[in-house]
């Protein structure tokens, strides 16, 4: 078997999540071991990738994730540096989603698209929509 750091992580995700409250402290150290373990294995498929180029042929879908993932190794690694991001990707399978921070009572974010329709003799018809947060009233006056 390949030596590697997997199952030790692993226990120390499950402990992490187990914990009734997440300290800053825990959740720092998470990120790193996580970031740690994801940068071992994008290094080790650019090896691979290296040694058999002419062998490996990856689908669009496969390629689309693989880009999502190094994407999402450097939001994650500015994030623990402690700097902001923006287009933040919370979903390999859908890199195009965002969180849209609602204030709802029992939902603070959501996820997926936000619409602005507009309602004119009982027909509704979708004036805006997108996966990033906007503010209606800017379309307000134009609709």
């Amino acid at each position: 078997m390949p030596r590697n750091k997997y199952h030790d992580i692993d226990r120390a995700r499950l402990a992490y999540a187990k914990q009734r409250k997440h300290t800053k402290a825990a959740t720092d150290r998470l990120r790193r071991l996580l970031l740690g373990l994801l940068s071992k294995q994008i290094g080790q498929w650019i090896r691979i990738c290296k040694m058999h180029t002419i062998d490996i042929v990856l689908t669009a879908e496969q390629s689309k994730r693989l880009s999502a993932l190094k994407e999402v190794f450097h939001q994650q690694s500015a994030l623990a540096s402690k700097q902001e991001v923006k287009h933040r990707i919370v979903s390999i399978d859908r890199p195009y989603i965002r969180p849209i921070v609602r204030g709802k009572e029992n939902k603070r974010v959501e996820f997926g698209v936000k619409v602005n329709n507009i309602q004119i003799d009982g027909i509704s018809f979708i004036e805006h929509h997108s996966f990033e947060a906007f503010n209606e009233g800017a379309d307000l006056r134009n609709a």
